[in-house]
């Protein structure tokens, strides 16, 4: 279904039409043009990324994936798709709220764990409309159903996004039953220590910086969190192994770094693993904040919008290079949109929509503005209940435009 649809999209802006072309083609001119024809276009979609601006050498899988999932370029290219929702929306967000903003909230970034369930992956948090999340959950649910073949259920799931965001933005304090997806793939987990550590081993590759300097780095941060957690034992930072990770689509191309740690005990059993994650800058979006290389903004979101923020979530500094770190926990499974697992039903989706939805209503304006918190909620609710329906056009329209600019990026490579 998708390369039915999103070929006749790029055929049509390859043509530059908006109908069908004509059966007789007019005669020829001087130069080559022929009279009457539409001119070629002379701008890419604005979600286009021409893979050639890319060093896929760094990561020869992530080319493939790309290539083989209009979802992954989704993921792919946050910052292109931050910018045109800024720009499709300038006039708005002018008298918009500044709100908590995951900033690159998809299917895929759901997560279980043995603890919860929600969004995770906090590198592109920032502050700015709520639109921008809104939109980019959408667009993902909108692929979502194309890719497993549930178009006619597209709207029933915005729905339920939507009713899950108002039920965040009005209650946001109420407990929920979590989604049959979640407590199932949660009943499913097996604890196994001994293969978490050879899994986690089996992800480091070998380092390219050096390695004393990187310790000292970890150790620093081991202070901190020494100090915000005074009970941890003296050892339970101490390195025992370490190594680069290559993992991700959006952020595949950060420098990540694995680290296993001492944790409670001696004994390897007790290993603690560290994720150490290079803060990118944010989109350059007109309507988000801005700030380049600030750790915080990371953490302060995640504190403020996860269900349950990582463990051990702090920063470390590199020269000008800033770092920010969290726990990987053993029981955590992401959510795959083409393994049947995690989305046997279109109420599974239905059902992660709706939760992600409550998640971001909750979080969005948690402590963004106490003690004046219950305004800013109202006033998202009455922003959200005046724009759904463009907002639910702008997704229809950025799904359609994700899809030719995909065309288009498989057809340079």
């Amino acid at each position: 279904m998708i390369r039915r649809v999103s070929g006749l999209l790029l055929s049509l802006w390859l043509l530059g039409a908006t109908g069908c072309p004509a059966t007789t083609p007019p005669p020829a001119v001087a130069g080559g043009q022929r009279a009457g024809a539409r001119p070629a276009p002379t701008t890419a979609p604005a979600l286009y990324i021409d893979p050639a601006t890319v060093d896929f050498s760094r990561n020869p899988a992530l080319a493939r994936r790309l290539k083989g999932s209009a979802h992954a370029y989704f993921r792919f290219i946050n910052p292109n798709f931050c910018r045109e929702v800024c720009r499709r929306f300038r006039a708005e967000v002018r008298t918009m709220p500044s709100l908590n903003l995951h900033g690159d909230p998809h299917m895929e970034q759901y997560a279980v764990t043995s603890l919860g369930r929600g969004l995770t992956d906090f590198d592109d948090s920032t502050t700015g409309p709520g639109i921008v999340d809104l939109v980019r959950f959408g667009v993902s649910a909108r692929l979502v159903c194309q890719a497993r073949g549930w178009t006619e259920h597209t709207h029933r799931t915005l729905d339920a996004f939507f009713d899950g965001y108002r039920q965040g933005l009005v209650k946001p304090k109420e407990v929920t039953d979590e989604p049959s997806m979640a407590a199932r793939v949660r009943q499913g987990f097996t604890p196994d220590r001994a293969a978490f550590y050879s899994w986690v081993d089996s992800l480091m590759k070998p380092l390219t910086v050096d390695r004393a300097e990187l310790e000292a780095g970890i150790a620093r941060y081991a202070a901190q969190a020494h100090k915000q957690q005074p009970d941890l034992p003296a050892g339970f930072f101490t390195v025992s192994r370490l190594g680069s990770l290559q993992q991700g689509v959006g952020s595949a191309l950060d420098e990540k770094y694995l680290v296993r740690v001492q944790g409670p005990g001696p004994g390897p059993e007790d290993d603690v693993v560290l994720e150490v994650k290079e803060v990118r800058p944010p989109s350059g979006a007109s309507c988000v904040n801005r700030t380049d290389m600030d750790p915080f903004r990371i953490m302060v979101a995640q504190s403020r919008l996860a269900y349950r923020p990582y463990r051990f979530l702090g920063y470390m500094r590199q020269g000008r290079r800033m770092f920010w770190v969290h726990e990987w926990m053993q029981l955590y499974k992401q959510l795959d949109i083409h393994k049947e697992k995690y989305l046997k039903t279109v109420e599974d989706l239905m059902g992660v929509a709706r939760d992600v939805g409550l998640q971001l209503g909750r979080g969005h304006a948690n402590q963004i503005a106490a003690p004046l918190e219950d305004q800013v909620r109202q006033r998202q609710l009455e922003l959200v209940n005046e724009l759904e329906p463009r907002l639910r056009q702008t997704i229809k329209e950025m799904a359609a435009d994700t899809l030719v600019s995909w065309e288009l990026f498989k057809s340079k490579m």
